[in-house]
């Protein structure tokens, strides 16, 4: 049963929230964000997933093998190396008002699906009522009553929200390995454009485009970003330069980007992330 098992992971929208790797074989998957802990789903008659049970390398999870979950068992119990490929080269961006470029990513899927917008998401940097995004640059350009009473992730939106202007256009892309993207549906963009083909540059390496008239502007995407990092991190297809920078942002996390350590593609500084993942397990050890 082994050849039936595929292996692959995923992005998660909407917001962003990191990626997940996915192990699949007939009947069921196993989901995990870390690489260690797994939730079991088992598909119904249609294809939708409910949640079956969890499995752990440690033992530690409630899947029992039985004929039924047997080639899921084996599956993940001779799973390759982490992490798996990722699969979801589709991907729909936002545009900006003045030159219809990639501005921000609303989601991701992959290739087998078919794309199409029906209706244009709203572009989303964190689930509402979430206080943990803090922007630096929001911070010093505000007194400290200000500071207290406004949510940054809905200032970042807002100003994403502006730049993509007040009839907002969103395109479907087929990302190539060389990083270009295929033109393919889109939602209020002129004909000629529909199948164009954007070179790797046009299309922002991280989640939000980086370039930016304004200082503040600019400052606060690369906040954004910084705070996102550990997760990622967990992209493959990153230049040695956005890795350095996500890497040095990350180990500020030291938890977070230990828990991610399993799924992590490569890592550039070694000792700086190595010195996070003895903080993060110093930590555990401590509230133990």
């Amino acid at each position: 049963m082994q050849e039936q098992s595929t292996y692959y992971s995923l992005r998660q929208w909407s917001p962003y929230q990191g990626t997940v790797q996915i192990v699949e074989v007939p009947g069921f998957r196993a989901v995990s964000r870390d690489g260690q802990r797994w939730q079991v789903q088992a598909r119904n008659e249609g294809i939708r997933f409910f949640t079956y049970g969890t499995w752990s390398a440690d033992g530690s999870g409630n899947l029992i093998a039985t004929e039924r979950t047997q080639a899921l068992v084996d599956a993940l119990e001779n799973q390759p190396s982490l992490p798996f490929p990722a699969i979801d080269h589709l991907e729909l961006w936002l545009l900006d008002q003045k030159q219809l470029a990639p501005l921000a990513l609303l989601r991701s899927m992959p290739d087998a699906r078919r794309p199409f917008v029906t209706e244009l998401p709203r572009w989303q940097s964190a689930f509402s009522g979430e206080t943990e995004f803090v922007s630096n640059s929001i911070l010093s350009r505000a007194d400290d009553a200000d500071a207290q009473h406004i949510s940054h992730h809905e200032v970042l939106e807002r100003f994403i929200s502006a730049a993509a202007g007040a009839f907002p256009s969103a395109q479907w892309f087929r990302r190539q390995v060389d990083g270009s993207g295929v033109g393919l549906d889109a939602r209020n963009v002129p004909a000629e454009l529909g199948s164009r083909v954007l070179a790797p540059d046009a299309f922002p390496e991280l989640l939000i485009r980086e370039q930016w008239d304004e200082e503040m502007f600019a400052e606060l995407v690369a906040d954004y970003h910084s705070w996102q990092a550990p997760d990622l991190l967990t992209h493959a297809a990153l230049s040695t330069d956005a890795r350095d920078f996500l890497e040095r942002k990350a180990v500020k996390s030291a938890q977070r980007i230990y828990t991610l350590r399993n799924v992590l593609p490569r890592i550039i500084n070694r000792d700086l992330v190595n010195a996070a993942f003895v903080e993060a397990m110093i930590r555990q050890t401590a509230s133990a």
